[in-house]
Formats: C-alpha cells, sequence, structure tokens
C-alpha cells in the first residue's frame, strides 16, 4: 500500500509533462491526492511502526517529486502547499498500555436501537431514525411530527439515556449548540462546523478523550447510511476532541 503514494506522484509527474502544466503565462493549479497514510492510519493507528515507516516513505515520495519538479518548471514561480485530511485517535488497547488505563470503548448503540424499535412498535415500518454514526443522530422529524409524535420528547429522552453511559462527555443538541460561546467551547464550534442545519442533525455525542465508540450489535446496522464505519478493527477520526482535529498545514513560496 505505501507504494500508492510514490506511483501517485509519478503520475502527477508526467501529467505536468504532458499537459504543460505550470508552463504558461496564467498560473495553473495542481491537486493531488496522497491517501496512503489516511489508510494505513486507520489499520493500524497513530501510534504504529506501520504509520512511521508511511510518514518516512511519504517524506522520501513527496522530497523526489519536488525536486524532479523543480527540473521542469522555475521553483521561484511555484508555490507548494501541503495540508492533512484530519488526525486521529490510538487505538483503546495502545492508550491502556501507554499511560490511560482507563481508556475503554463505549456503546450507545442499544439505547438508540431501543428507541428505533419503539417507534416501529408506535407507527409501524419506517426510517423513523435515519442515521446514527459516530455521534451523529438524526431523525425523520417532519414525518414524525405528522404522525403525532413530540420529536422533542423522544430526543430528550434518548439524551438523557447516553448522557448517563461511562465514557460519555457530552450530549448537544442544535438548541444548546445554538447558545455555545464558539470562542471558548472549542468542541461546541467543531459540532457547528461540521453539521450543516440541513442535515437534521438531532444530537451530537462526544466520548472522553481516549474513549472509543464500541462496535454496533448485529442488527444496529440499519441505523446508518454511511459506508464509512470504520467498526471495529480501525482507528477512527470524526471527533471533536483534540486529537482527532488536528490538521496541519505547511507552505512554500518563492
Amino acid at each position: 500500500m505505501p507504494w500508492m503514494d510514490a506511483l501517485t506522484l509519478d503520475f502527477a509527474l508526467e501529467g505536468v509533462r504532458l499537459n504543460g502544466i505550470g508552463g504558461g503565462p496564467a498560473p495553473d493549479v495542481l491537486a493531488i491526492s496522497l491517501s496512503s497514510t489516511d489508510a494505513i492510519g486507520h489499520a493500524f493507528g497513530p501510534n504504529s511502526r506501520e504509520i512511521h515507516d508511511q510518514m518516512l516513505r511519504l517524506d522520501r515520495s513527496l522530497g523526489t517529486f519536488l525536486d524532479s519538479l523543480a527540473t521542469l518548471r522555475d521553483p521561484q514561480r511555484t508555490v507548494v502547499v501541503l495540508t492533512a485530511d484530519h488526525g486521529i485517535t490510538p487505538f483503546t488497547g495502545w492508550s491502556r498500555q501507554n499511560g490511560f488505563p482507563l481508556a475503554d470503548v463505549v456503546s450507545v448503540d442499544s439505547i438508540v436501537q431501543a428507541a428505533s424499535n419503539g417507534l416501529f412498535l408506535l407507527l409501524g415500518p419506517g426510517q423513523w431514525i435515519r442515521y446514527f454514526d459516530l455521534g451523529l443522530l438524526t431523525m425523520n422529524r417532519a414525518g414524525l411530527t405528522a404522525r403525532g409524535v413530540n420529536v422533542d420528547s423522544v430526543v430528550g429522552a434518548l439524551a438523557t439515556a447516553i448522557r448517563a453511559v461511562h465514557g460519555v462527555l457530552r450530549v448537544d443538541t442544535p438548541r444548546s449548540l445554538s447558545t455555545v460561546d464558539t470562542a471558548q467551547d472549542a468542541i461546541g464550534r467543531r459540532w457547528l462546523n461540521t453539521v450543516p442545519p440541513n442535515v437534521g442533525g438531532e444530537l451530537m455525542v462526544t466520548l472522553q478523550p481516549k474513549f472509543d465508540p464500541d462496535p454496533p450489535p448485529a442488527d444496529a446496522s440499519a441505523l446508518s447510511t454511511s459506508s464509512h464505519r470504520f467498526w471495529p478493527t480501525s482507528a477512527i477520526h470524526r471527533s471533536p476532541v483534540d486529537r482527532s482535529k488536528l490538521k496541519p498545514y505547511g507552505l512554500r513560496r518563492p
């Protein structure tokens, strides 16, 4: 898998040659996505030998690419910007062995599943809870309201039950997030930046640092429309805690 980055950069360099990118009077933009770090980080975690090996390989591949690019285009007329997709949290087992013995996995899927089952018994078939994945829960508010369900009451009951689970740091709703001081509340700010208003998020669940989501029960898959569930053998991101939001930038100008 690590060789994919080197192969991608070789393709990009050939594209510069064949298409004359950066050779005309107007600026050109060449965007390159290097995905091996993401795949290896999820598979082996941010503290693994594999990801350390990948970073060394990536550094070498980028150096080769930039040196080669400098032979094709004037480095004094080239701006290079590097950024990352996201940070990532370590595996719970690694945390336990490295100074965080209380690190654990957390599951609230059974609570959400029970609510979904209750709505099914009350209303019949329907995707009343549309989505629950890595802390974000959405519901069919319009459909539930039309059937006479007090959605705020259901959401409130879910929030109360989830807050009582060991390892849950906080549970937010659109109403609670509307009052946060975004200059002081980093988690609230990140949820606001992550979930657009039109998504219909009802609950945003944040776990304590070093706590990870537990694999869902076998019958809980219908609660998620996401194809991006990394349960249970992958390090995760999309959490508003500090370790997951790390996103470095680099800029090289003439």
